[in-house]
């Protein structure tokens, strides 16, 4: 880098020896713009208390602190040029250069031959499960848990205490609470008295409450087993069907069949198409029956 050639900013201050300075107010003994050198910074007025001190320029002249500014260099920078490539003055080069900008094209596809682009393979998409599906998928994973509780020839898959055990289950569902707990018990029937494992299992207020999908969470929970994703995940009804509860003006309303004429919301039941199913807000669809819906996704 070199520098420029110097520039100065003004600012109002006591000069330094050395330093230079510009007259502003120069009275009767110099010019308003006149340059200097600072020769004495702390020159003595006498009995002139105005100022205190002045400087000392132009061989000694003295000058009032307010009649001056500093003048301050700034460094000014300018990049040099880029070296000159030795390669630009050799022929050799620019019969190289002349060569590929001549066979551009050529070498493009020679160079995606030897390095081609690396295959990106897309991860396969699996398909979403259905609430009838995840219901499906719980109701059936009960009673598989449940059906090696009661002999010795399969185990718990993961680590649970219970895998190598007889073990019995009772479940409490109260679906005015929205929950469901499990009983776990050892050996191969269900005893009085304090259950060996438990577990309660809530449905988030957000949620429609399923008495299978609590079944499935309470017990894996109790027998200290994971819990899959897709339990607590499941997808939420799009609607009311028949035997599903909503609830309407705060009155729980079980949906009946359209062909039920024996309804009356304000005792709990109404046409699964009324205003009250429809106005109202989905809370419990475990009476909803999806084994249609589940036929139909497998076929």
């Amino acid at each position: 880098m070199t520098e420029k050639a110097q520039q100065y900013r003004e600012v109002r201050r006591k000069a330094a020896v050395g330093e230079r300075i510009k007259i502003v107010d120069g009275g009767v003994r110099f010019s308003s713009g006149s340059v200097f050198v600072v020769e004495d910074a702390d020159f003595p007025w006498g009995g002139d208390d105005r100022d205190g001190t002045g400087v000392a320029i132009d061989g000694g002249k003295p000058l009032f602190h307010r009649r001056y500014v500093v003048l301050e260099p700034i460094a000014q920078l300018i990049a040099e040029p880029a070296p000159v490539s030795p390669l630009t003055s050799d022929p050799l080069y620019a019969s190289f250069r002349q060569f590929v900008a001549d066979n551009a094209p050529a070498l493009r596809k020679l160079l995606d031959e030897v390095d081609p682009e690396p295959t990106v393979v897309a991860a396969p998409v699996i398909p979403k499960l259905t609430r009838a599906q995840v219901i499906a998928k719980a109701r059936a994973d009960v009673a598989e848990m449940q059906r090696v509780g009661m002999t010795v020839f399969t185990r718990l898959d993961g680590d649970s205490p219970f895998s190598t055990k007889y073990f019995a289950v009772k479940f409490h569902v109260n679906r005015d609470k929205r929950t469901v707990t499990a009983l776990v018990y050892e050996g191969r029937s269900v005893r009085r008295g304090e259950p060996d494992a438990k577990f309660t299992a809530k449905c988030s207020p957000a949620d429609v409450f399923h008495a299978d999908l609590g079944r499935a969470i309470a017990l894996r929970k109790a027998l200290g087993l994971t819990v899959p994703s897709e339990y607590t995940d499941a997808p939420q009804p799009e609607k009311a069907e028949v035997g599903a509860v909503v609830l309407f003006e705060g009155i729980r309303v079980t949906a009946r069949p359209s062909s039920d004429f024996n309804v009356n919301y304000r005792k709990g039941t109404a046409q699964v198409g009324a205003g009250a199913i429809r106005k109202g807000v989905l809370i419990d669809d475990t009476d909803v029956d999806y084994s249609g819906d589940t036929a139909q996704q497998a076929a």
